[in-house]
């Protein structure tokens, strides 16, 4: 705050640029700037993929999830898997418009979600295989 103080009103058009004009710049209009949220998304699933209680393995059957090591777990943002993505998702929530997503690879699976497309009070998540086939749907 006391940066933006010293940089005075007339730098903060500035400064909204840069951080709203990266995002466009780096993400495109396929996937959302990395957020909280992504984090969240991420964090679930290196649990997903790696937690070993009996719940969990269970859960990954149930999401045809591989079991791989966190490092395999990455938050994707390359335009063109993003842009596959965003399409796969849009296909198979039957839905027009340009809704940008979150991606997250396990392995050679995509988990894909949009927190506009809600079940009730629960974003949807979607596993998507390495040929944008959804192999299961969530709330989450």
């Amino acid at each position: 705050m006391k940066t933006l103080q010293r940089l005075g009103l007339a730098a903060l058009p500035v400064v909204l640029m840069l951080v709203t004009g990266a995002s466009q710049t780096v993400h495109g209009q396929h996937c959302l700037t990395p957020d909280g949220l992504t984090d969240a998304i991420h964090s679930f699933a290196v649990q997903l993929a790696t937690d070993a209680d009996s719940a969990w393995v269970a859960k990954r059957d149930r999401y045809q999830v591989p079991a791989v090591a966190a490092s395999e777990v990455e938050v994707i943002t390359a335009s063109s898997t993003c842009r596959d993505a965003k399409d796969a998702y849009k296909a198979e929530m039957g839905y027009n418009g340009n809704r940008r997503v979150h991606v997250v690879r396990i392995g050679t699976r995509f988990l894909v979600m949009n927190p506009e497309t809600t079940a009730g009070d629960y974003e949807q998540f979607i596993v998507f295989d390495d040929e944008w086939v959804a192999l299961a749907v969530f709330a989450g």
